[in-house]
């Protein structure tokens, strides 16, 4: 759960339609299977926003992905959240995490420090974005939750 919401909720549920398509985000994928919405509320207790992805077709609109965010000018307190999101994680899900650094794709002199869990149902992903310069965006963390279905549609290489 992020801010209330979890994956197969109706994002309807949250939000009215006229809120939902003033926060339409572009996410660079070839195709219109999934609408991406970028939403900022004041009453949030987390996050300073989160994204939220449903098929595009779907008039319930149901949350297939969601990514709490939160920015960050010193990365040691991202670090430091991304342990104590990761703790709190595994005293309820008793799956082994998988944590990663890696490049950044869109910035290779950036890194991302991954913690992974792999569910029945999709994964819950926690990741510190450190940027190599504001060209490429604010330091950030990022909580997400991913159906199984989302992820089958990321693996297709959608972008």
């Amino acid at each position: 759960e992020i801010e209330g919401m979890s994956i197969n909720d109706t994002l309807l549920q949250f939000y009215n339609k006229e809120k939902i398509s003033k926060t339409e985000a572009i996410m660079g994928y070839k195709d219109n299977k999934y609408t991406a919405v970028a939403i900022v509320d004041d009453k949030y207790k987390t996050y300073s926003q989160v994204d939220i992805e449903y098929l595009t077709k779907d008039k319930n609109k149901l949350i297939k992905s969601l990514n709490g965010i939160i920015y960050y000018s010193d990365m040691n307190k991202c670090y430091e959240k991304m342990d104590d999101i990761t703790k709190e994680i595994s005293n309820v899900v008793s799956v082994i995490p998988k944590t990663n650094t890696y490049k950044h794709d869109a910035d290779p002199s950036g890194s991302v420090r991954g913690t992974m869990y792999q569910l029945e149902s999709g994964q819950i992903l926690i990741q510190c974005y450190d940027y190599s310069s504001d060209n490429y965006g604010e330091d950030l963390l990022s909580v997400s939750i991913w159906s199984e279905d989302y992820i089958k549609y990321l693996e297709s290489n959608p972008y």
